[in-house]
């Protein structure tokens, strides 16, 4: 640890990833396709719809990013268009999507 009012020497560059961290994305990664598709047998599959949802809910953040949160808005200015279509669809098209992206309608 450096001393008050000096400069920190020796560890990691700043932005240099850690190597364990490193090695463990990559074995994580190697999991990646079967993972999606277990998420996807269980969205189509699952026993409850508890489940089924907490892996739709998973597939649509891997997919498209977790959903931003509006912490203050003006009263007077709409959030968002909220007329939206939510479909059931196969665990194969699910995959599908996963791979190509979302269909255009």
């Amino acid at each position: 640890m450096a001393a008050r009012g000096q400069p920190k020497t020796g560890g990691r560059q700043k932005g240099t990833p850690n190597k364990v961290t490193a090695d463990v994305r990559a074995l994580a990664q190697d999991y990646g396709k079967e993972a999606i598709e277990k998420l996807a047998k269980l969205m189509a599959d699952g026993e409850s719809e508890q489940v089924q949802l907490a892996a739709a809910r998973e597939l649509l953040d891997r997919g498209y990013g977790k959903p931003t949160q509006v912490l203050g808005s003006d009263p007077e200015v709409p959030l968002l268009d909220r007329n939206f279509k939510v479909e059931f669809i196969s665990a194969e098209d699910a995959y599908k999507a996963m791979l190509n992206g979302p269909a255009t309608t």
